[in-house]
């Protein structure tokens, strides 16, 4: 898929602490902005994953890949994992009737 993409690139001339990459650390004056525009092809691929054991204890596990770059030597890969785990409290101990709705 070919997407529009818009771009703000900042640089920064000097700041007070080097190798602290903050709007903060810059010093007055010496900040430089440029946008552009262009075009860049993208692809992604997610799948999910959702576990139960005796309707007490759940794990959800995703992951998302996505590609972008026109040219091979230029493709960058992106992984974003995520892993959820739930414990039903209720269903596996005895609790009073008051903690219960």
């Amino acid at each position: 898929m070919l997407l529009p993409t818009q771009m703000l690139i900042l640089f920064c001339r000097s700041s007070f602490c080097p190798g602290l990459f903050t709007m903060g650390n810059v010093f007055p004056g010496r900040l430089t902005a440029n946008y552009g525009w262009g075009a860049g092809h993208s692809y992604s691929v997610y799948g999910t994953a959702d576990l139960g054991w005796a309707k007490q204890i759940f794990i959800g596990i995703t992951g998302r890949n996505d590609w972008k770059g026109n040219l091979d030597e230029e493709k960058i890969n992106y992984f974003y994992p995520s892993v959820s785990a739930a414990w039903v409290v209720s269903e596996t101990l005895q609790l009073p009737e008051m903690l219960i709705c």
